[in-house]
């Protein structure tokens, strides 16, 4: 299967540069002559070794035709990325532009942003032109406090030593 089917291969080496981990989808185990200890075999060949023997990645055997594993795929999907965030393995160094920026009176310089890469959140350490600082206050466009910003979302936020011209590219990360 590796061997004429390269997908699978280059699906794990970028999740490996990636840095995420792998849940893997064994299906169509409904059909005669299904093999999911093949799939396993082939799958350690290149290094993704099951979690029964001793590895980190989930193995799930799935049936999309009839429905069978389906349920447990999602817990183990919902397992993995609720285990990955607290370890931080989808925090990367992001990158947004700065739309407007402005002094207000009792909360000093506020940067409005429109996020392009990466997820920027209170606590960022972030650069936008020449001023730097901590983002101390995130707000979504409706000035509702938020705890962090994904892309093409547009934020403000509190923290920056001066006020930024508009058009600055902005660099920040966690």
């Amino acid at each position: 299967m590796m061997e004429s089917c390269p997908r699978p291969r280059k699906g794990v080496q970028h999740a490996k540069a990636a840095e995420v981990p792998l849940v893997v989808a064994v299906n169509k185990i409904d059909l005669e002559g299904a093999d999911p200890e093949r799939v396993r075999n082939e799958l350690a060949a290149i290094d993704v070794i099951p979690e029964e023997w001793g590895g980190d990645t989930q193995f799930v055997n799935v049936s999309a035709e009839t429905g069978e594993g389906i349920e447990a795929l999602l817990e183990a999907g919902e397992f993995t990325s609720r285990n990955s965030r607290a370890k931080g393995r989808y925090r990367r160094p992001g990158r947004g532009v700065v739309i407007e920026s402005k002094l207000e009176r009792g909360r000093g310089p506020v940067a409005t942003v429109l996020v392009q890469n990466g997820t920027l959140c209170q606590g960022d350490v972030i650069i936008a032109g020449e001023t730097f600082g901590k983002v101390r206050a995130l707000v979504n466009d409706q000035g509702q406090p938020i705890a962090s910003a994904g892309p093409s979302s547009r934020s403000r936020f509190l923290g920056l030593n001066g006020t930024p011209d508009a058009g600055e590219t902005s660099q920040y990360s966690g």
